[in-house]
């Protein structure tokens, strides 16, 4: 029997703020090649299973760049709503996952980004999920 693989809660996170449209659905597990703003990254930063083989515990941090501050900090209070109503089974075509649960963590807060001259919001949350 086939030791079960924890769900990658960066990709179900990233899928479900698309498909509920936050930043018009701009929203990734890593920044894009060409980016268009506002969008979203969601980025796994820590967390420890609950069971190893079969509950996680993940702490994800979602970074959302806007053209201007409003807009960047509109996204990521939409998207730290949005992942707080996340629950049950979702697949993403080729990821998939029970997410049982979200805690929410650090609320979005401003965190300049010069590399990139755009407005930046940040957020922490821990998403509990199974197979």
């Amino acid at each position: 029997m086939a030791t079960p693989v924890l769900p990658d809660v960066e990709a179900i996170a990233a899928f479900w703020l698309r498909s509920v449209g936050i930043t018009g659905g701009r929203c990734f597990w890593r920044f894009p090649t060409n980016p268009t703003y506002p969008l979203t990254v969601i980025q796994r930063i820590g967390g420890v299973p609950v069971d190893p083989r079969w509950h996680d515990r993940a702490t994800i941090q979602g970074d959302t760049w806007g053209d201007t501050q409003e807009a960047a900090r509109d996204g990521a209070a939409a998207a730290y709503a949005a992942l707080q109503d996340m629950s049950g089974f979702i697949d993403t075509g080729s990821v998939s996952g029970t997410v049982a649960g979200a805690e929410a963590g650090s609320a979005p807060k401003p965190f300049p980004d010069p590399e990139r001259e755009k407005d930046r919001y940040t957020f922490t949350m821990t998403i509990y999920a199974h197979p």
